[in-house]
C-alpha cells in the first residue's frame, strides 16, 4: 500500500512504465493531485479530510478492486476505468469489486472493463454501495454493474455506450464476454432532463439468476427511450425532471395470459414530467447459461 499522508497538498507520483500501484490511499489533509494516468491493481481509498484530484490535465484512473471515498473526488473531465479479469491480482477468483462513498459519487466518464470472462470460473461485476452519477459517458465493455438498492444517474448531458453479449453463442466458445447494468434490487437507471424533446438514450439493463441446477443465467434486456413531448416541471439541479428504468425478471402483474409469455417486464417511471410522450423499444435476447460452482 502506498499512502499519501502529508498534512498538506501532494502530487501523486508517476510510476515507471510497466509498474502500477497495488493499494493506493490518500490520508492526512488537503488535495492529492495526479501528475499522470495511474493504475491501481488493488483498492483505491480516499480518506476523510482529503481530496483526490485528476488535475486540469484530466488524468485517467484504472482501479482493479474497490473504490472507497470517505473524502472528496474532483472528477473534472477525467475517466475512471473499473478493471480486472482473469490473471490479475485479486482477493479471490471472482473479479468483483464495489464503489462506496459517504454521499453520491460523481464520475465524468466511467468505463467498466473487467477483462476476459471465463464462464466456468469467474463472475465479473461491480456492486454499488452508493448512488453514482455520470455526467458525460458510461461505457460498458466487459462485466456488469449491480445496482442493488442504489441508483445509477445519467446527468442531463450523459449517455451510454456498449453493453450486451460480445460472443452471444456459448456453444462456439467457452469464453463469453458480457456487460450490462443489473437491476437486481430497488435501484434504477435514472436519466435527467432539462428540456423536451430529447435524443434517444439506451438503458443497457439485464438480470442475473440461478437455475435449479446451479447454472448462472444472464439475460440482457436493453431498452431505448426517446422523450418526444411533455413538459419538464423542473429542469435544474438538484432535483430535475427524470425518467427511471429497470427490468424485472418476473411475469408482468397485469398479464392474464397463462401460456406463451416471457417472465420479464420493464418499468418506466417519469418524475416531474407533465403529459410525457415516449418512443420506446426494448429487446429480449434470451440468456447465457454459465455452469458454475461459485
Amino acid at each position: 500500500t502506498v499512502n499519501y499522508s502529508c498534512l498538506c497538498g501532494q502530487n501523486i507520483a508517476t510510476v515507471p512504465t510497466g509498474y502500477s500501484y497495488y493499494n493506493l490511499t490518500t490520508s492526512g489533509t488537503d488535495t492529492k493531485t495526479l501528475t499522470s494516468n495511474i493504475e491501481v491493481t488493488g483498492d483505491l481509498y480516499i480518506s476523510n479530510g482529503t481530496t483526490l484530484d485528476v488535475s486540469t490535465s484530466n488524468r485517467f484512473i484504472s482501479v482493479f478492486r474497490n473504490w472507497t471515498n470517505y473524502g472528496s473526488f474532483t472528477e473534472r473531465n477525467g475517466t475512471v476505468r473499473l478493471k480486472g479479469g482473469a490473471g490479475y491480482a485479486q482477493s479471490s477468483a471472482n473479479t468483483t469489486s464495489a464503489i462506496y462513498a459517504t454521499s453520491e459519487e460523481t464520475f465524468y466518464n466511467l468505463v467498466v472493463q473487467k477483462g476476459a470472462v471465463d464462464a466456468l470460473n469467474y463472475d465479473t461485476y461491480d456492486s454499488l454501495l452508493v448512488n453514482i452519477r455520470i455526467t458525460n459517458l458510461l461505457t460498458l465493455s466487459v462485466g456488469n454493474i449491480k445496482l442493488g438498492s442504489y441508483d445509477l444517474i445519467l446527468d442531463v448531458g450523459a449517455s451510454t455506450s456498449g453493453g450486451g453479449y460480445m460472443n452471444s453463442n456459448p456453444a462456439i466458445s467457452p469464453m463469453v464476454d458480457y456487460s450490462m447494468i443489473e437491476t437486481n434490487g430497488t435501484g434504477v437507471i435514472k436519466k435527467l432532463y432539462s428540456a423536451i424533446p430529447s435524443a434517444q438514450i439506451k438503458f443497457p439493463v439485464g438480470t442475473e439468476a440461478f437455475t435449479s441446477l446451479g447454472w448462472r443465467v444472464y439475460i440482457y434486456s436493453p431498452l431505448w427511450l426517446t422523450l418526444n413531448a411533455g413538459t419538464t416541471l423542473n429542469g435544474t439541479a438538484p432535483d430535475p425532471s427524470s425518467v427511471s428504468v429497470k427490468v424485472i425478471d418476473a411475469k408482468e402483474p397485469n398479464l392474464t395470459a397463462t401460456t406463451d409469455y416471457i417472465t420479464r417486464y420493464w418499468e418506466v417511471s417519469p418524475y416531474l414530467v407533465s403529459t410525457p410522450d415516449y418512443s420506446i423499444s426494448y429487446k429480449y435476447t434470451g440468456y447465457l447459461n454459465f455452469n458454475t460452482s461459485l
